[in-house]
């Protein structure tokens, strides 16, 4: 998500800006599903979700994009799972710092697609599963790894790769798991009736 690379050595950081946007990913998530609960896909979810969408895909593309500077120095990491192995070396028996900050930096990644898989549910609804989940989170992050990479406002990362097409899966979960609650509750309903 954010990374800083001077001299070679890249050492993850989280700006106030990606805190204030990881705060509000999860705020949203709670909003989004409680609403989508509570009403029955008329104009108001309609229109949250669409404002949604707008309001995701701004703060996905400051987080990744625009709002990052340019910087000199290496702009790729193509070793699969470093990120995991910087996040989980232990150095003398003991959890070194940077260990905490490489986690985070994973943690990150996976939140910042979370939403994603969900909103591109409600959209497919009737043509999305696991596999178009799995591709379209894989397009969409290498789109904006390579971005990174052109513009040279980031590390073009596999293990971004990864972690956000990793979110987009828990967030097709999270999705199917609401729809199923939904359609249950609306299968009661009508049992009821």
């Amino acid at each position: 998500m954010g990374r800083t690379c001077e001299g070679g050595s890249c050492m993850s950081y989280l700006s106030d800006m990606q805190k204030y946007v990881l705060y509000f990913l999860d705020v949203w998530l709670l909003v989004y599903v409680l609403i989508k609960a509570l009403t029955r896909k008329n104009w108001m979810f309609t229109i949250f979700a669409l404002i949604s969408w707008a309001v995701y895909v701004y703060v996905l593309l400051s987080v990744t994009i625009t709002e990052r500077q340019a910087f000199a120095g290496d702009h790729g990491n193509t070793i699969l799972f470093l990120q995991y192995q910087n996040a989980f070396t232990i150095y003398g028996g003991k959890v070194h710092i940077q260990s905490y900050i490489w986690m985070w930096e994973i943690i990150n990644n996976i939140i910042l697609f979370i939403p994603m898989g969900i909103l591109v549910g409600d959209v497919l609804h009737g043509h999305y599963n696991i596999l178009v989940a799995l591709v379209l989170g894989f397009m969409m992050t290498c789109a904006i790894e390579a971005s990174q990479y052109i513009f040279q406002v980031g590390m073009c990362d596999v293990d971004d790769i990864f972690n956000n097409t990793m979110g987009m899966l828990i967030g097709y979960v999270i999705w199917k798991m609401i729809d199923i609650l939904i359609v249950s509750k609306k299968q009661a309903r009508q049992y009821d009736s």
